[in-house]
């Protein structure tokens, strides 16, 4: 017995021995012996894949410096209820590159809105958000400014 296995003898070739599983039909576990000593070893089960990570895969990912640099995700550009998120994207090869963030319903309340106020500062980039009253025509009494259409620029031009 060799690792929870029973082995018969297969063939022998000179001082060799080659040893199957019992279980011939289901067990492909194999051994070959040189005298007392186990030279080659086969358990019949398929190796696992080496699953530690590479040191790559460990590495943070390289923060971009500019808006040109950032890759997005796809999963980035939707809404959590799958809605396109990103409504806007100048392109990567647009070294002013800006990214409108928002969804179609928001678009609409902005639509129908009769007050936007809109406001953003950032030292990496300019983020502005605009935001759009809703129920009522006051702020102040009756309606709720809502954040809607988040804009990111390289510059606060």
């Amino acid at each position: 017995m060799e690792g929870g296995y029973m082995f018969t003898v297969q063939r022998r070739i000179g001082d060799m021995v080659h040893w199957q599983c019992e279980e011939r039909g289901t067990c492909k576990a194999r051994i070959h012996t040189k005298g007392a000593e186990i030279v080659k070893r086969t358990t019949g089960q398929p190796e696992a894949d080496n699953t530690t990570p590479s040191a790559s895969v460990l590495a943070p990912p390289v923060q971009p410096t500019t808006l040109a640099e950032l890759a997005l995700p796809a999963v980035y550009q939707q809404a959590a209820k799958g809605e396109q998120f990103l409504l806007y994207d100048s392109g990567t090869d647009n070294v002013h590159r800006f990214l409108i963030f928002g969804t179609q319903h928001n678009l609409g309340m902005l639509q129908r809105s009769k007050i936007w106020l809109a406001n953003g500062t950032s030292p990496l980039c300019q983020v502005y958000v605009v935001h759009g009253l809703r129920g009522g025509d006051d702020p102040m009494k009756t309606g709720h400014l809502l954040p809607s259409l988040f804009v990111l620029s390289p510059n606060k031009t």
